[in-house]
């Protein structure tokens, strides 16, 4: 007569201690490789300066957006001729389409931005969104007046 309940129990009580192990390092795996904000955005190719139109000066008809690391932290700097700033990118992801993903936090404000790759040095914003709430200044790729959104392309 064979005795497989001894190993039955054996087997159960492994299976038991070993899989919240394994759940946890499956779970664990993702967060250990996360990008950081600067890694995505240079995975991306974002780092440099975009403008409409590169031969003209910064203005508000023709921004100019710089995106800068300064001690291991992505910035956003705006230059429109008349206001310029500086502000942090907090989260940088590059999404299934291949789109970036920024939150900017502006000292009154967050904007969620979606860039979309229009050859290797342009980009259009797909959308410009508040953080906490459902109010874009551009969504999938029209301005709020439904204009097309502008295409941006890298002066350096």
């Amino acid at each position: 007569m064979l005795h497989a309940q001894p190993h039955s129990q054996a087997t159960g009580l492994i299976v038991r201690l070993v899989s919240p192990v394994l759940l946890l390092a499956v779970l664990a795996a993702p967060l250990a490789h996360a990008e950081s904000a600067v890694e995505a955005a240079e995975r991306w190719r974002l780092p440099g300066t975009w403008k409409l139109d590169c031969n003209l000066p910064a203005s508000r008809a023709n921004p100019a957006f710089t995106f800068v690391v300064r001690d291991d932290k992505l910035y956003q700097t705006r230059d429109l001729g008349d206001l310029q700033d500086a502000n942090p990118v907090t989260d940088a992801a590059i999404t299934r389409d291949g789109d970036l993903e920024t939150t900017l936090l502006f000292p009154t404000m967050a904007r969620v931005v979606v860039q979309r790759k229009q050859g290797d040095n342009t980009f259009i914003v797909w959308s410009n969104r508040d953080a906490f709430a459902d109010s874009y200044s551009i969504k999938d790729g029209r301005t709020a007046s439904g204009a097309p959104a502008p295409v941006l392309s890298r002066c350096r």
